[in-house]
């Protein structure tokens, strides 16, 4: 690849407008023995910067850049969506380097933060991503994970706000660590669950293998394989149990639902970012209607047929938009 479209390519995807065919290109300039086409960029880019940059600094950059661009390998070949994005508030790489060499200006205090990836599944989506530790994380739909650029460096801190499956790469030096509301449940290595939407009133962890610390505002409970830790964010209680299904300890991931007295109302929401559909309710009645069952061959018909055939409940699909009535 020639110098000139070279340098384009990179801009590019320091502007985030490159697609996966664009990044392979990069990636392969990168991993040739070498890379002289980066070699010429980067000098004429980062000696323009404004002299108060530091060298070390310069490196820093340049460090952080090469693994955003290798850090996309880990989400090639995934048949679902995954958007990667700056976190509002943080400063990516390729922000700092854009206007430190096109604004003209350097903020060094803005540039000290850490450098923020945040990974989603939208509704109807389910996603995987490999953390750079080694870590596979699945995400189930609606689902966004956040970390830094120190991940595996400094910490292994991992921000939830969904639900996730995690098999976490062992490490007894910097323990794994996810934080979804006021929950922090930390693991060496291990597998397990954790639920916690925004919208949902409780955060539930499941032990598949392995052992977890729950800490919620300085109490700790730990975890035993096939046990849940439930926090209660109305009541602000943390229970312990023992998991009522442990043939189905993560029904999700085998494209399974599993409900245990839940409320229709619950249920629609589950739908609504499962199937990325629209639910209303002709009757206000029959939304704490509950049910109590598996199913295994999870398509949104089997859902509806189940909820109609169990109870005085008719739905109706019109486009992507449910609507539940009382049957007369």
């Amino acid at each position: 690849m020639n110098v000139e479209k070279f340098t384009n390519l990179l801009d590019r995807y320091l502007m985030g407008l490159t697609d996966e065919r664009e990044n392979d290109l990069l990636r392969q300039v990168f991993e040739s023995s070498s890379a002289t086409e980066f070699n010429e960029y980067s000098k004429t880019k980062w000696d323009n910067t404004i002299d108060i940059l530091p060298d070390d600094k310069k490196l820093s950059m340049k460090q952080d850049m090469l693994r955003r661009i290798f850090a996309l390998e880990d989400y090639r070949n995934k048949k679902k969506i995954i958007r990667i994005r700056k976190v509002v508030g943080k400063l990516c790489i390729a922000a700092s380097f854009i206007i430190a060499v096109a604004g003209g200006y350097f903020l060094s205090a803005l540039l000290e933060q850490d450098n923020c990836f945040e990974v989603s599944a939208d509704s109807g989506q389910r996603s995987e991503i490999v953390l750079p530790d080694g870590t596979v994380v699945n995400l189930n739909s609606g689902t966004t994970v956040t970390y830094s650029s120190s991940y595996n460096d400094k910490n292994r801190l991992v921000k939830l706000d969904g639900e996730a499956f995690f098999d976490v790469k062992k490490n007894d030096r910097i323990p794994f660590v996810v934080e979804t509301g006021d929950c922090s449940i930390k693991a060496v290595g291990t597998k397990f669950n954790v639920r916690g939407y925004g919208d949902e009133t409780e955060i539930v962890t499941t032990l598949v293998e392995g052992k977890v610390i729950t800490t919620v505002h300085g109490v700790e409970e730990s975890l035993l394989p096939n046990q849940q830790i439930v926090f209660d964010k109305v009541a602000n209680t943390l229970t312990k149990k023992n998991a009522r299904r442990t043939d189905h300890l993560v029904p999700w991931m085998d494209d399974e639902i599993l409900f245990e007295n839940t409320s229709l109302r619950d249920i629609a929401a589950v739908l609504e970012r499962q199937y990325n559909v629209k639910i209303i309710f002709d009757d206000c009645e029959i939304l704490d209607y509950s049910y109590t069952g598996l199913i295994k061959n999870s398509s949104l018909t089997n859902v509806l047929d189940l909820i109609s055939g169990t109870s005085p409940v008719l739905y109706d699909i019109s486009g992507n938009v449910i609507k539940f009535s009382r049957k007369q």
